[in-house]
């Protein structure tokens, strides 16, 4: 099984782990690396691979929309998924932040279920296995099994094999 890597953003080191907390409790399949800051994170980005990037949007550095143009340039993260933790009371900056072309706003006040289905709707590890897979309407492979050729239907061919129908 692969490990989704996260990067988490965050001045404050009570929320990361409590947003560590909440998303360890419905994911077992998730590393995380934490940064505090804009200079630390662009720092991370340029060295580690990630498949997702949490972020509050109040960094204490730059803004968040910064962080995201930089992203671009870095070798491993240019098209990793950007998700945003606004904390706004009154909500502006949640349509702010999906004008600025956040495609992931997830209000941190919200319940923890959202932050966990944004983090698999971002990064679902059932669509990498689909790039592993390949189907073929009405494909046929033959078979010698002990000196006898059988014809049967090709279901699946995968990387790691492949299945068939006799």
């Amino acid at each position: 099984m692969r490990i989704r890597r996260i990067l988490l953003v965050h001045p404050t080191r009570s929320i990361r782990a409590l947003i560590k907390k909440y998303v360890f409790a419905e994911l077992s399949d998730v590393e995380f690396v934490e940064t505090e800051n804009g200079e630390s994170t662009l720092s991370e980005l340029h060295m580690n691979p990630f498949d997702v990037i949490v972020s509050t949007a109040d960094l204490s550095d730059m803004a968040v929309t910064d962080l995201k143009s930089q992203l671009g340039g870095t070798q491993h993260n240019a098209a990793t998924p950007f998700i945003v933790l606004s904390e706004d009371e009154q909500g502006k900056d949640v349509a702010s932040l999906q004008q600025s072309g956040f495609d992931h706003v997830v209000d941190l006040r919200m319940r923890p279920t959202h932050l966990i289905q944004t983090i698999n709707t971002a990064c679902n590890p059932r669509n990498w296995r689909k790039d592993q897979r390949y189907y073929i309407p009405g494909a046929k492979i033959f078979l010698q099994v002990s000196h006898v050729a059988l014809e049967t239907s090709l279901i699946n061919i995968s990387r790691g094999g492949c299945w068939w129908i006799c």
